[in-house]
């Protein structure tokens, strides 16, 4: 029988069966009376209690499209015979009509029989029931192979290759010791897996297993009358509870999350590709909080991920999937540790995994939760085009859950975007998930200019140093204090050589000062006409280095050292250029001090590197070369400003009252113009222009407003706003200030009260600061 179903769905033979089982008064059958009611042509009769049996009848069964996200419990039925307990047709209720028709029994064609077929030439299957005698082996009724001849009857099986089958079914002789064999293979070539012989007395019960070969994906099942004890070819081998079952995967994450058959937990029929060396069969999910039942059940198979796995919060970590054989993985991890895995924290969907080790990457936002989450893996032999979820049914493949670590790994970075750096504390500014500040000294600044690149770096600022005292000092980072082994670790920063010579020069160093016997320093330089990352550690040292041809001189290079705990790798623009081995045991320092552009002053400053450094960073981590290679494309927004302008007007004297003036006709105010910059960042060289429109019921002052010789005040803020003010004389085109009458043209004032001058235009030089900047204008207006 062929169907077709809605796009998504798969279509699936749902077998719908009740049998009763003696002295368990439980009802044994995949379908609970309510699902049996709403699918269409299937319908519950009724139910009753005889004794410790219980008997419930079904009129009839019906294809039906199944989602093609298959439920858990599906495990169970997914290879289950059709009608393997042979209880449809109904005897004695029609329709169909059975070709024959008895008492007890009916001869029907197979095509009213569910699920069954016959290879024998009048097409006939004969079904027992009405209650028959003998009783049947469990259900209401049974099978007779011999409907009419010596013939099998068959039905096909979806199967997953590499699976095993379970086997199991009732025989009895009829009038005389029968023998039957059990057939499973592809079809037209089933193989016997046994001959099974058995007197009339009682029924007998049969089992055995099936190793499903590669590549086949329907296995038939037979049964095969051989011998009648009647010696008939039509009288003999009854049949009864025909099942076949698969052994599934199931998970073992915490209880909350889909484990359980019952709670649709993810199941894979055991077959095909696997995570790791090894899987077996569970009979049910493993829920434990630490994600190792079934680990603690039959074998520790969840060995597709290295035992100990943490991943960075806010960026994307490398992880090593181990495979059996090719396949595809999908995985879901618990970002916000709420317990539940949501369709948004599907983190892996549908990766393709070749046989063996794999890296997969693995993003973790920015807004995840730190601490142990739950991470579920599901393989499947197919491309499941997206539609596979973390609970559910899926045939062939396994199911692993594991507990990873979600934090911050440190992270340092320096934009070296201020405005200027004033060579005090803490004016050079950290960010990354972890904060540290630094203290520009010996002059060293920070500088805006054409880009070398488009974006980074030097876009927004970039630090200066002179190759003589300009340094960058960071201080110690606590969380760098890498005194273990395998301590990883990555630097990296643009750098613009402003010399290159046999000089060393230190790009990123730290260190501490001592005799040659204990003293420790990790940096990466230059030297020699060379790019190179030392570590020294007492008398040892490990140098990689690289070539820095000419002409990097006076162009932007992205330089990178990465150490994983056992080897040094250095990149010249994100390339891969030299590796070492780290020899000298693993890096250690204690209270370190870190710097940039030379050596800390605690550590006895020097090596003082002459040209540009942008955009330095530091991690407590070893990045891929993939991670590295996207580093000299990174880009960031400049910081801009935001600029805030308020004007206020006080009198200040009205002829007849100096102590409470009124702002009356003839009396005089003087107007303020608040200047300040709210933004993150600096404002472009001389940008800031400030011009005011006087009211038409005003007169301007142009003489000396504040002793200054200027008609106006300009008060700067705390912090400086870094503009500068000037003033000469009036008209002089050099000035920060510009007067223009109504048409906008410029004037030269009178120095006194000049109705002429009807527009302001002050235009101060430099860069405003980033907030919380400010600046005040004042000048002094007559009322008219």
């Amino acid at each position: 029988m062929r169907g077709k179903c809605p796009d998504g769905e798969s279509l699936r033979v749902r077998q719908v069966k009740a049998v009763a089982r003696r002295r368990r008064g439980c009802f044994r059958g995949e379908w609970p009376r309510e699902r049996m009611e709403a699918i269409p042509r299937v319908k519950a009769c009724s139910a009753r209690a005889t004794g410790n049996w219980l008997l419930f009848w079904i009129f009839t069964w019906s294809w039906m499209c199944a989602p093609a996200e298959l439920r858990a419990a599906e495990c169970e039925e997914y290879s289950m015979p059709i009608n393997g307990g042979f209880e449809t047709p109904v005897v004695g209720v029609v329709p169909p009509v059975p070709v024959e028709k008895y008492q007890t029994s009916g001869l029907y064609a197979q095509q009213d029989v569910d699920g069954w077929s016959t290879y024998g030439p009048s097409g006939l299957i004969e079904i027992w029931g009405n209650k028959p005698t003998p009783a049947p082996y469990e259900g209401l009724q049974y099978a007779e192979t011999q409907a009419k001849s010596m013939h099998a009857i068959y039905q096909d099986l979806p199967t997953v290759p590499g699976s095993t089958l379970r086997w199991s079914f009732a025989h009895r002789g009829r009038l005389g010791t029968d023998t039957i064999q059990m057939l499973l293979g592809p079809p037209g070539s089933a193989s016997v897996q046994g001959t099974f012989t058995t007197g009339p007395s009682k029924w007998k019960l049969y089992s055995g297993s099936y190793a499903v070969p590669a590549g086949q994906t329907v296995t038939r099942l037979e049964l095969k009358p051989r011998v009648s004890g009647y010696g008939s070819s039509s009288v003999g081998n009854y049949v009864d509870a025909v099942e076949v079952s698969v052994t599934c995967d199931y998970g073992d994450a915490a209880d909350t999350f889909p484990v359980l058959a019952a709670d649709d937990g993810a199941a894979h029929v055991v077959g095909g590709p696997h995570l790791g060396a090894a899987i077996d069969a569970d009979a049910d999910g493993q829920p434990s909080a630490a994600a190792t039942g079934d680990d603690a059940t039959g074998t520790d198979d969840e060995d597709g991920l290295p035992v100990s796995t943490s991943l960075e919060i806010g960026g994307t970590s490398s992880v090593i999937v181990t495979a059996s054989s090719s396949g595809y993985l999908s995985a879901w991890l618990d970002l916000n540790l709420d317990g539940v895995w949501q369709p948004s924290e599907k983190v892996v969907s549908d990766r393709q995994l070749a046989a063996g080790a794999n890296t997969v990457p693995l993003p973790v936002p920015d807004g995840a939760t730190p601490g142990q989450a739950a991470l579920r893996l599901r393989l499947s032999p197919d491309n499941a085009a997206g539609s596979m979820q973390p609970g559910g049914f899926w045939p062939g493949g396994e199911v692993e859950d594991h507990l990873v670590l979600l934090e911050r790994t440190p992270y340092y970075l320096w934009h070296f975007d201020e405005a200027q750096w004033s060579n005090a504390a803490d004016d050079v500014l950290g960010v990354g998930n972890d904060i540290v500040n630094g203290s520009a000294s010996g002059g060293s600044t920070t500088v805006q200019g054409a880009a070398a690149l488009t974006g980074e770096p030097g876009t927004c600022s970039y630090g200066h140093f002179d190759g003589v005292d300009d340094v960058v000092e960071l201080g110690p980072i606590d969380s760098l204090d890498l005194d273990y082994p395998a301590a990883n670790l990555t630097l990296a920063a643009w750098v613009r050589p402003g010399r290159i010579d046999a000089s060393e020069q230190m790009i990123l160093v730290r260190g501490l000062a001592g005799t040659n016997s204990t003293r420790l320093e990790l940096g990466l330089l230059t030297a020699g006409g060379q790019y190179l990352l030392r570590q020294l550690r007492g008398t040892g040292s490990v140098t990689v280095s690289m070539s820095q041809p000419n002409s990097d001189l006076g162009q932007w290079v992205h330089v990178a050292a990465v150490y994983d705990g056992s080897l040094w790798s250095l990149y010249r623009n994100g390339v891969q250029a030299a590796t070492s081995a780290a020899t000298n045991g693993p890096i250690r320092n204690r209270d370190a001090w870190w710097a940039v552009g030379g050596r800390h002053s605690a550590n006895g400053g020097g090596s003082h590197f002459q040209g540009d450094i942008d955009e330095v960073r530091l991690w407590r981590r070893a990045l891929s070369g993939s991670e590295v290679a996207a580093l000299p494309m990174e880009r960031h927004a400049c910081p801009q400003p935001s600029l805030m302008v308020v004007k206020s007007v006080v009198a200040e004297a009205d002829g007849t009252n100096s102590v409470h003036p009124k702002s009356l006709p003839a009396s005089t105010a003087v107007y303020s113009i608040s200047v300040s910059n709210g933004g993150p960042g600096a404002t472009d060289d001389d940008s800031v222009v400030v011009v005011d429109a006087l009211p038409a019921q005003v007169v301007f002052y142009s003489g000396d407003f504040s002793g200054t010789g200027s008609p106006l005040e300009f008060l700067d803020g705390t912090p400086p706003s870094g503009l500068t003010f000037d003033y000469t004389a009036p008209g002089d085109l050099a000035d920060s200030v510009e007067f223009l009458d109504a048409g906008d043209n410029p004037v030269v004032p009178n120095g006194d009260f000049d109705p002429n001058v009807r527009k302001v235009r002050v235009r101060p030089t430099g860069r405003m600061r980033p907030a919380p900047a400010s600046f005040q204008l004042r000048f002094r207006v007559r009322l008219e």
